[in-house]
This record gives C-alpha cells, structure tokens and sequence, in this order.
C-alpha cells in the first residue's frame, strides 16, 4: 500500500489506472472464450503501461540513454555519420565511446528509430522512447502467438504474454533506467520477430516466411550484434535432428536463402563503416570480440553469474519456474503433445545462449542475455498452467485474481519505486539540471556557440536539448581558451557551483556572459 501511494506522486499515475482496467479486462474476456477482445485489451494495456514508464523521468539516465539520445539526435540531420559531438574543440580519444566524435559502439538501427520519432513528436527525452513503447506492446503479442504454437494451449500463451507485459525488467528498459536501454528493446524486438517467422515458416514453409526470417534477423544484427542470428542456430538444430533427408535438403535451401537475406540486410553497413570510418571500425569490431577472451569494462563473473541474475529478469520468485517448465515442455515433445520442431527452437535457443554467455564468454553483463529473456516466459507460462492444472476445480473462480496478482508480483511495485521515488535527491536534482540545460538557449546571446561549466558528463544532456551549441563539462585548456579568444568567439559560463568554480582565465575572458543559474 506504501508503494502504490508514493508511486501516485509521480508523473502520469492515469496511465497505470487505465492498464491495471484493460489487464482485469484482458484476463475477464479470456476466461470468457473472447480470445480477440483479451489480446486487443491486453495490447492497449501493455501500451498504457510502458506509456507511464516512459514519462516515468523528465531527464535521460546516463548509462546509456543520454548518449544513445545525442548520438540519435545528430542523425536527424545526417542519418548516415553517427556522431556524439558533433565539433570537438580539443584532443579527445576517438575510441572512447563515451567522448569522441564518430560514435559506432552500436549498431545503428534503433538510433534511426529514435531520430524518426523525434522527426515526428519533436526532441524530447520521451520521444526517444516512444520507439521502445511500440516494440514493447508488440513483443506482448508475439510471445503469445511463439507460445500458443509451441504448446498448442490458448491459457499457457496467454499467460507468458500477460507476464511479458508486467515484466519490471522489460518496462525498465522502456524507461531508460537499465542500461542498455533502447537498444536492448530493439534488439529483443527484432530477434523474437525472427522466432516468431520461423514458428510460421514451420506451419507453412513458406517462401515469404523464409524471407521474413532473413530480414528480422538481420534487423536484429543490425541493432546490437551477431547474437541476432540466434534464430538460425535453432533453426540449424531442427535440421540436425530432422529424419527424412528429403526434407533436411529442402529446409537447408531455405536456410541458405534466410541467411543470404539476413546478411544484405546487415553487412552493408558493415562496408560503409570500414570504408567512412575505418579506424573507429575496425576498433569496435575488435572490441565486440575481446567481450569472449576478457572482462570488458571490469564486468566479471562466475559461470553462475546469469543464475544469479534470473531474478532480474523475471522476477525474485517466478524465474524458479524456468527449469520446472523446460522439463514439462521436454516431458510433453515426448508425449506429443507439443509442437516438436518449435519447441526444440525455444528450448535450445534459450539453452544455446545462456550457456555460450554463462560457460564461454568472459565478460559477465546483465544485457548480453537480454535477446532470451522473453522465451523464459513461455517456460514459466508452462508451469504455470501446470500448477493450475492441478487446482482447476479449486481455481475457477479466482483465475482473474490469481493472473492480477502475478502481474503486480512481475511488476515489483518496491523496485519501481526505489528507482524512481519523487522525493530521491539525485533524481530531483536530474530533473531539475534537465530543466535548466532545457532554458539554455533562452538564456544566453544568440551570438554565442560555446557553454562551458555544466556537471560532468552532462555535457552530453545539455546538447540533446540544444541543437548547434557545443557545451562542455568543466573547462577547456588554457591553449585552447587562448585560442578562442583571438578568434573572437563569444562563450557562456555556468556561475560556480559546488565543485565547478570558475577560474580567473575564464572569468577575464572578454565578453565572457555568465549563466545566473545554479546546477545541481
């Protein structure tokens, strides 16, 4: 009760009402046989939902919202060289992706959806946003169609979608809190879209499905990096275990062509980078790889890092789950009771990837499992509908409540609120230097390019929020101040504050305007 009374002290508590209406709705019509009106309810509520989480905070987080906002922002203008600051005026190492200037730490698919939002709803730190609310409604929708074919029961897809939409980590994500953010989003997005052509390519074998598969995965590439391709390891495996040989040289034709399509999808932006930006390239690709031979970044870990990290993901008690519906799931191939090749992709794609990142690769990070995440849902769905399987009678009455309550216990209404409280120094004091960084342009001569003294690594805010200045944290060197002034170039200061006082040199620089506000 606490928390859902300091929750409503924050920003667009409506939004939270409405989707907490359309879920009771949503699990009311299903248990009624209106399958359609329960999804349609349940996208409008997972919409309203990530809507709130991302109004959740007026200003962007810093690992790693605000860099993936600037750099999205400078490609409104020039979509094909992704930079981070736009005209460096002193020495700066060009691989260091949190400083430089031609930024290519990720792929650039999500960065364009970012800019095409901003295009469209204007530059906002919710705008940027808006992209990962989309995916994120859809991904609801997809895990019930993966899930329903893979079991072939209407209640257990219902169920691992229903968790999907409620999921913290998942809403979080939308937010901009966890890094890595929007990026994560788009990558699980287009990932589980390429599961989810593979489930109908399995139906069909369809040519379009086939293509369907290339691009999504390629899409998936295209946002993160080669773990996008998971759909042709399970895919891979399905042809492994297949019988008939005739049927093995088909599916590897269409195998080849998905993979051909995966690849012009991904790879031509690979060729411009080394041939535009060859340097900062072939750095990054170098440094994907080191994630597998070292701890980047000093993210260490033990092969029991991910087991350690399953309440994350899935909440402090459901992931407990995960192993009780993989062994249902195996239990049920063999009773014939679900969709075989289907259920090997999602059992062996979930498999395949935490172990690879669990046994092989040395760099231990919460986001590297991201692209599996949404498959731990279908597991725990299976055992959930299992469990009330074994109470039906009992259960009929109360399924609605059951389901609501294990929406809020995924939601971890505590969690949300430690992240977020409206009374928590440090983010009031985000908002409020986000509101100031904002008035910039307002407060200063139109004459002037240059602001100096803002906080550290706020810099990178502040020219989100103001197109065509260049700001910089604390001060630059003496060389270039010198510079600057024999070239007659007007700078703005921040007034001192806290730590960041304002040294003679800038004080007498001539026509040197001080900004009469106070950061925090």
């Amino acid at each position: 009760m606490l928390a859902i009374n300091s929750l409503a002290g924050l920003p667009g508590t409506w939004l939270i009402g409405v989707a907490v209406l359309l879920t009771i709705l949503a699990i009311a019509f299903f248990f009624r046989d209106k399958e359609r009106a329960a999804l349609v309810a349940l996208f409008f509520s997972s919409f309203f939902l990530r809507l709130y989480f991302a109004y959740l905070d007026p200003f962007l987080h810093t690992w790693d919202e605000k860099f993936h906002a600037l750099v999205a922002r400078n490609m409104m203008h020039e979509p094909f060289k992704p930079m981070l600051r736009v005209m460096p005026l002193v020495d700066y190492d060009k691989f260091s992706w949190c400083c430089n200037h031609i930024w290519l730490h990720k792929q650039p698919l999500f960065l364009w959806q970012m800019a095409l939002s901003m295009k469209l709803f204007g530059v906002s730190e919710f705008s940027i946003r808006y992209p990962s609310v989309l995916m994120g409604v859809i991904m609801s929708l997809l895990v019930y169609s993966i899930t329903k074919t893979v079991t072939g029961n209407k209640v257990t897809a219902f169920i691992a979608a229903l968790l999907l939409c409620w999921s913290n980590y998942q809403l979080e994500l939308v937010s901009g809190y966890l890094p890595t953010d929007h990026n994560d989003t788009a990558f699980c997005f287009y990932a589980l879209l390429s599961l989810w052509a593979y489930m109908r390519y399995l139906k069909s074998a369809k040519w379009s499905d086939v293509l369907l598969i290339g691009l999504f995965a390629g899409c998936a590439v295209l946002n993160k990096w080669l773990t996008g391709m998971l759909v042709f390891a399970v895919w891979g495996v399905n042809i492994l275990l297949s019988i008939k040989a005739t049927e093995r040289r088909r599916e590897m034709i269409h195998f080849i062509v998905a993979a051909l399509v995966s690849v012009a999808v991904f790879v031509p932006w690979q060729l411009y980078i080394l041939h535009a930006f060859p340097e900062e390239a072939r750095y990054e690709y170098a440094y994907n790889a080191r994630h597998i031979t070292e701890a980047i970044e000093d993210h260490k870990g033990s092969i029991l890092f991910y087991i350690g990290k399953l309440p994350l993901y899935f909440g402090g008690i459901l992931w407990v789950l995960i192993p009780a519906g993989m062994f249902l799931l195996i239990k049920q191939i063999r009773n014939k009771y679900s969709d075989k090749k289907a259920a090997v992709a999602v059992l062996s794609g979930f498999s395949i990837v935490f172990l690879f990142f669990s046994l092989v690769v040395k760099t231990k990070w919460p986001p590297l499992l991201v692209v599996v995440t949404p498959l731990g849902f279908v597991f725990i769905a299976i055992a959930m509908q299992w469990l009330f399987s074994l109470f039906k009678a009992q259960m009929a009455g109360a399924r609605v409540a059951v389901l609501f309550l294990l929406c809020l216990l995924i939601l971890d209404l505590p969690k949300v609120l430690s992240a977020h409280r409206p009374d928590d120094k440090e983010r009031l004091d985000k908002a409020y230097n986000a509101a100031v960084y904002k008035s910039i342009k307002g407060s200063i001569p139109a004459n002037i390019s240059l602001v100096l003294n803002v906080d550290s690594f706020e810099d990178t805010d502040a020219m989100f929020y103001n197109d065509g200045l260049n700001i910089y944290s604390w001060f630059l060197n003496d060389h270039c101040i010198d510079s600057l002034a024999n070239q007659g170039v007007r700078i703005a200061v921040f007034k001192s504050h806290s730590v960041y006082t304002v040294p003679p040199k800038i004080v007498s620089y001539p026509g040197v305007f001080i900004i009469d506000k106070e950061l925090r």
